[in-house]
């Protein structure tokens, strides 16, 4: 997201249209600036109260409810009735900037180089971002979904043809699974992981000996 942000390779009008990017966020409670903040009664639909969000509108330099305005702030620091405001955005952008690749690099092990090729792949479009099977083994593992649809967002790559963020669950690890031979059919042989398959279908070698693929039956997933 550091890179994304600093390359302005995000996409702005997804951002605006389908995202919290132009809410405006109390500095002093890191709450969205709602309505009723400024005055405004919450009113009623049925059993729901509606108190809208609040956005900037660069037209009349005002706070206004969120369903006003065609095109609001998506950024800028405000301050509206003596609350010191600024857009979600923004809030990402302060976050983003504490993790520039190097610093990324030092947590994940990953190097500064690759996260940045990796970001600028994920600014185009028809990227999928996948997690895989294990935060949820950790109490704060639901970061991970919340990074990775935010991700998603910022370079618009939600609900469109061939983008998506989400969870690769499957339980198997590879390809050639000895219990989905049918009865008295030749073992199953060695497993070949789907991070190597692409190697293997293109060398038809594995660990150095001929592997040749001659078909494959894939399901719940597409390597």
């Amino acid at each position: 997201m550091h890179v994304l942000i600093s390359e302005k390779l995000y996409d702005t009008e997804f951002l605006l249209v389908h995202t919290v990017a132009p809410f405006l966020v109390r500095e002093d409670t890191g709450l969205f600036l709602r309505m009723s903040d400024l005055g405004v009664e919450p009113t009623k639909n049925g059993d729901t109260i509606v108190d809208p969000v609040a956005v900037w509108d660069p037209a009349t330099n005002a706070a206004v409810a969120v369903e006003t305005v065609a095109e609001p702030a998506l950024e800028g620091s405000f301050e509206v009735k003596g609350i010191r405001v600024r857009t979600a955005f923004d809030a990402l952008k302060a976050e983003a900037a504490k993790y520039p690749p190097e610093t990324a690099g030092k947590l994940t092990e990953v190097d500064a180089g690759t996260i940045v090729e990796l970001a600028r792949l994920a600014a185009g479009k028809q990227v999928m971002h996948l997690g895989g099977f294990g935060p949820q083994a950790f109490t704060n593992g639901v970061m991970c979904g919340h990074g990775m649809a935010t991700l998603a967002a910022l370079t618009g790559n939600l609900g469109v043809s061939g983008s998506s963020a989400g969870v690769y669950f499957n339980w198997y690890e590879g390809i050639n699974w000895g219990f989905s031979s049918p009865e008295g059919a030749v073992g199953g042989g060695p497993s070949v992981p789907f991070l190597v398959l692409r190697d293997v279908l293109q060398s038809g070698q594995f660990k150095g000996q001929p592997f040749p693929i001659k078909s494959m039956h894939i399901m719940n997933s597409n390597p």
